[in-house]
């Protein structure tokens, strides 16, 4: 079954200091400037100054998630191109936001340890075990890849002079407490997963990287195959809830010996980890061959790649993987003005590495060739405008016609679109509720 996946990716946002006297949160004053920029197809909900929700052109959607910060939610992917759309709407940000005063972070975590949400779905089916059983099954047999995937998907967070692998290491403590582990769950019988669950994963962070984004989607979506083919080929791995919680822990209270050149048992130990997994998948693949293709083999080749590159602390991982790249900078900008790591000037360059804005950290050593990248200008450009093709293609299709019809806009979800038309007062509905369908009836 081809796969449909989502990200959802909770956005920092603060003003610019003119406009730190408005009346406005933040996220509100973005929402309502946004209502008619270019690359946004539609706007709606809300008040007519205020939009809760805007569409773009490619099939994702921006809102208000629980009226306190905004989100924003790709089109609905296939795992060989989720990357490229996330990337796109990230490019979009980047170039929207000096137009409108408003500084937005692409990261997990702000000053206060206060976590921001970047969600993964996934549609998972199984032929036999379903519901809340399936979502079982899956913590059961990858809760240590989920864990250890870190090395390679972790956006590194530094914090009092100490520096982690991962963003989520200080603001989601009760991974260390839980015996019910609560960064995933699952959806049942909604638009995202018509057959099957869809699998919410909400302990990751958000990658600015591609290869590191590219690596995290697709790693998990083929371990997913797995589960839903054979998820016996997970024999020889403990994925108990505490022993995952406490190896989540020392993985990242190990950074800074990794970082300083020093033995590091516990990285050791995940890298072992992830390892088995990739084997895991390459033993599959190789004998399901009608399940492999060229996608498949290039996320088992960079898996493969990036644990050696990890464990031989290779350069490479400091251009391509967020934590190594983002510790290179600031180590680099701590000696050249002399400063201790917990100087909040050293902080502060942490996080500018997040900042979506052309002078964003990230944005200038992409346009320097300092990190990897997978995409062109010209491939980023074309998602901004395109979506994918999957019920994206179909939904934007039926937004751009009512747009041109002038009908106004009472729902619209995933799956079901409502307009009213003015001239004739009636309303006209569509629903999509296969999210793989190109096209509407």
């Amino acid at each position: 079954m081809k796969r449909i996946c989502g990200l959802e990716t909770e956005h920092g946002t603060v003003f610019e200091e003119e406009l730190i006297k408005l009346n406005l949160t933040p996220e509100s004053y973005l929402m309502r400037e946004l209502r008619d920029d270019p690359t946004f197809l539609l706007s709606e909900g809300g008040s007519e100054d205020e939009p809760k929700r805007s569409h773009w052109h490619n099939g994702a959607q921006i809102y208000l998630d629980c009226d306190k910060h905004y989100e924003v939610a790709t089109p609905e992917c296939t795992p060989d191109n989720i990357s490229l759309y996330d990337a796109a709407l990230s490019k979009s940000i980047c170039e929207i936001s000096p137009h409108h005063h408003a500084l937005v972070y692409k990261n997990s975590i702000d000053d206060r340890l206060k976590t921001f949400g970047c969600h993964e779905n996934y549609r998972v089916h199984h032929p036999l075990v379903h519901g809340k059983e399936l979502e079982q099954l899956i913590f059961q047999k990858l809760g240590a890849f989920f864990v250890t995937r870190i090395l390679f998907s972790g956006a590194g967070h530094l914090y009092e002079g100490k520096y982690y692998m991962s963003q989520q290491a200080l603001g989601n403590a009760h991974l260390a407490t839980t015996r019910t582990p609560s960064f995933y769950t699952s959806r049942l019988n909604e638009p995202f997963s018509e057959k099957g669950i869809r699998f919410h994963y909400t302990g990751g962070e958000a990658n600015l990287s591609e290869i590191a984004n590219y690596l995290k989607i697709g790693t998990t979506s083929l371990l997913l195959t797995l589960i839903e083919s054979d998820a016996s080929f997970f024999k020889d791995i403990s994925n108990n809830a505490d022993t995952c919680a406490k190896l989540w822990m020392e993985l990242n209270q190990e950074t800074n010996l990794f970082v300083k050149q020093e033995k590091t048992p516990i990285i050791e130990k995940a890298i072992e980890i992830q390892k088995y997994y990739q084997s895991c998948a390459q033993t599959f693949f190789d004998q399901n061959l009608h399940l492999k293709d060229a996608w498949t083999d290039d996320i088992l080749v960079r898996w493969k790649n990036v644990l050696q590159q990890i464990k031989t602390r290779s350069p490479i991982i400091k251009r391509q993987v967020d934590w190594a790249i983002k510790h290179a900078l600031i180590k680099s900008y701590a000696q050249q003005e002399q400063l201790e790591l917990s100087d909040k000037r050293i902080e502060k360059a942490s996080r500018h590495y997040h900042l979506l804005r052309p002078e964003g950290a990230y944005y200038v050593l992409r346009k320097a060739e300092l990190v990897d990248t997978l995409f062109t200008a010209e491939e980023l450009s074309s998602a901004q405008y395109n979506p994918p093709n999957t019920r994206a293609k179909a939904r934007t299709e039926i937004l751009r016609k009512m747009a041109k019809q002038h009908a106004v806009p009472q729902i619209i979800a995933w799956d079901r679109l409502r307009f009213l038309n003015p001239e004739t007062n009636r309303s006209i509905e569509y629903l999509l509720p296969d999210p793989l369908a190109l096209h509407f009836p």
